[in-house]
């Protein structure tokens, strides 16, 4: 029984030597929590841009279609076959306004799953960095 006790230490000696918490897994895990935080701030710059794309997106579809449709009215009295155009331009804009409402729902939804990955990435390195290296005490 003893010798199996001293088979089981000296197993997991080897593994934690090979495992290298303190000379490659740390590092390793400093240099990819430092790429995260720079992602993160780019990601932030990115999203910023992006809502202000989108804002100005809206207020050109908002523009056009409010614009095309005063034009298309006073057309629509002489030419009466003009208003299946303004319902397309109005149906356009409001497809618009629903596909821009998707694509930031998911963003939000993205953003949240990067947040909560970054987070326990954050808090899993954290606590290895605090931890003593078991290898050189077995």
């Amino acid at each position: 029984m003893a010798a199996a006790a001293v088979e089981n230490v000296e197993a997991a000696t080897q593994a934690w030597v090979a495992f290298g918490l303190a000379s490659r897994q740390l590092p390793q895990l400093e240099e990819t929590s430092n790429q995260i935080k720079q992602q993160r701030d780019q990601s932030s710059s990115n999203r910023k841009r992006l809502a202000d794309t989108t804002k100005q997106f809206k207020k050109a579809v908002k523009s056009t279609e409010t614009s095309t449709a005063a034009n298309l009215a006073l057309l629509t009295e002489e030419h009466p076959a003009i208003g299946g155009t303004s319902k397309a331009i109005e149906l356009l804009g409001k497809e618009c306004r629903t596909t821009i409402k998707a694509y930031q729902e998911e963003i939000d939804n993205l953003t949240r799953r990067c947040k909560a990955g970054d987070s326990a990435f954050g808090s899993l390195y954290q606590s290895l960095t605090e931890l003593p290296d078991p290898a050189p005490l077995l």
